[in-house]
């Protein structure tokens, strides 16, 4: 995902807004769904889980409430909901172009 940093306080509004533009139109979502996965991959190496069987457990309250387990989860809910995004927007595409091809 986009990221931005900013070091004491944020710039006037309108740089922002540029700024902000300028990291959404540079982004790769195809990019930002592999650096997802390969951070998922580090806690499921630590905790030999899965991060849907780690969700799974996460959400009946069995893994705790610690910075790390919540940043786990958090990282597999942005995982899924642009994994399904993506996955829309490329159905989406297919059945444009079947539409196109058949008109």
């Amino acid at each position: 995902m986009p990221k931005m940093e900013f070091k004491g306080k944020l710039p006037p509004p309108e740089e922002f807004k540029r700024m902000l533009v300028e990291a959404v139109l540079n982004s790769n979502p195809v990019e930002e769904l592999l650096e997802l996965h390969r951070e998922l991959q580090g806690y499921e190496t630590k905790y030999g889980l899965s991060s849907e069987e780690f969700y799974e457990k996460y959400n009946r309250g069995e893994m705790g409430d610690s910075a790390e387990i919540m940043h786990w989860a958090a990282l597999y809910q942005s995982f899924l909901e642009l994994k399904r995004l993506l996955e829309r927007a490329l159905i989406r595409k297919a059945v444009m172009e079947e539409v196109t091809i058949a008109v």
